[in-house]
């Protein structure tokens, strides 16, 4: 038996098709970020300042290898500082009672349980995770760059300024709500860390190690070759 134009089985048929169609449309996509269903936050601080001033070039090569450093909050900020400061108060019982990594680590340390979750969000991404012996709160995460960019929740683009051409994240990049971490560093090319200059206020000194048996004698040493060493 043929459906008619008007038939109660066509009429049926189209509006399920409508219905499917509607929810369809309703579901929205999903962004780029941390996944498992984890609510997330923004490092705003881990972003290059006035960005915007900077000419976009265009994004980085998908495939281009980028390796971040995750640094992990350490939960008892308050004792270690303390604990920093009596080191050298000679009032102090721990006057130079200075800690082995581990013995810091269990009295100061990020929590394993934390430390061990961190690494699974970031394998979960698709990163490979390097750890560093004696640190309980930085870890290495390596991948191309489309993988940081999804897992991170921020685009990384190619940009020109002052003569200078950088990697940098787009948007401040997008953690779980539920890790402790405290910034990403790697995201941009651009910042790096350098000696800071300070005006000479008198004669240039310098210091000299003196010969010792079985020690190297270096020579005078600036703090530019202190960096390097």
């Amino acid at each position: 038996m043929k459906e008619g134009p008007g038939s109660p089985a066509r009429y049926a048929r189209r509006l399920a098709q409508a219905i499917v169609l509607a929810i369809a449309l309703a579901v929205p996509v999903a962004a780029a970020g941390p996944a498992h269903g984890d609510s997330t936050t923004r490092l705003t601080a881990d972003v290059v300042h006035h960005l915007d001033a900077a000419t976009l070039v265009g994004p980085v090569a998908p495939s281009r290898p980028v390796t971040v450093g995750v640094v992990l909050r350490n939960p008892n900020e308050a004792a270690e500082s303390a604990y920093l400061a009596q080191l050298y108060d000679p009032s102090s019982a721990n006057y130079q009672n200075f800690l082995s990594p581990d013995e810091f680590n269990l009295q100061f340390g990020v929590p394993a349980a934390t430390f061990q979750a961190a690494q699974n969000w970031l394998t979960g991404a698709g990163l490979k995770v390097t750890t560093i012996d004696g640190a309980s709160n930085y870890l290495l995460a390596s991948g191309t760059a489309a993988q940081i960019a999804t897992a991170f929740g921020t685009p990384l683009n190619t940009y020109s300024a002052g003569g200078r051409t950088f990697m940098a994240n787009a948007a401040a990049p997008a953690v779980p709500a539920s890790l402790p971490i405290a910034t990403v560093l790697g995201l941009n090319d651009l910042n790096r860390f350098s000696t800071p200059h300070v005006g000479a206020t008198g004669p240039k000194k310098t210091t000299t190690a003196a010969p010792a048996a079985n020690v190297p004698v270096t020579g005078a040493l600036s703090p530019q070759t202190l960096w390097s060493i």
